[in-house]
């Protein structure tokens, strides 16, 4: 007889693409739960932490960047040209290579009064086993200003202690996708199922 000596924490990622909201697309992957999210679930186990999941934050970084836009300014002003090396299988990846601010109130944004990560919108229990988070980035969230469009490649999972004003967190998940153009007509609600 076989016994497992460990737990394995497996996590899917649904993204839905609504324009005026309608579904008008679909992106399905898989992420990692890099070194550092790996502590931070071994401690949360043992009651050494009480940080929880309650954030998202979306980049345009990452290892399936393609778009050349994102190597102009002022999309990225605050990371140089190039990069795009974090993949989804990375273990020591520890933040967004290339994290966008959700909102911003000026044009170009102003670190450190824009906000980079958003509140998970809900948290529910497919199964026992199963948690999803929920959040919704809406028409006006990522894409404003001069950033008409954002070629959003890479989203990770944050808890609560990390602060959305600050650009560079530590994240517990991180994934890697294919671009996709963000922009003021589209809403993207990413579902985020933890398995165990």
């Amino acid at each position: 007889m076989l016994i497992k000596d460990f737990i394995e924490a497996k996590t899917n990622i649904e993204i839905l693409i609504r324009e005026r909201g309608k579904l008008v697309g679909r992106r399905e992957t898989h992420n990692i739960f890099p070194y550092v999210g790996q502590a931070w679930l071994a401690q949360l186990i043992c009651g050494d932490s009480h940080n929880f999941i309650t954030y998202m934050g979306l980049g345009i970084g990452g290892s399936k960047q393609t778009n050349p836009i994102v190597d102009q300014p002022p999309l990225d002003v605050y990371t140089p040209v190039g990069g795009h090396n974090q993949t989804d299988t990375d273990m020591t990846v520890t933040a967004l290579e290339r994290a966008v601010a959700v909102s911003s109130t000026t044009s170009p944004i102003d670190y450190p009064n824009d906000t980079w990560l958003k509140a998970v919108s809900a948290v529910t229990h497919p199964s026992s086993s199963r948690t999803r988070f929920t959040c919704v980035f809406a028409e006006s969230d990522v894409s404003f200003g001069v950033f008409t469009i954002v070629p959003v490649s890479e989203i990770g999972l944050f808890t609560m202690e990390k602060s959305p004003l600050i650009r560079v967190n530590q994240f517990v998940a991180y994934d890697t996708f294919a671009p996709l153009a963000k922009t003021t007509a589209l809403e993207l609600e990413v579902r985020w199922t933890v398995i165990f």
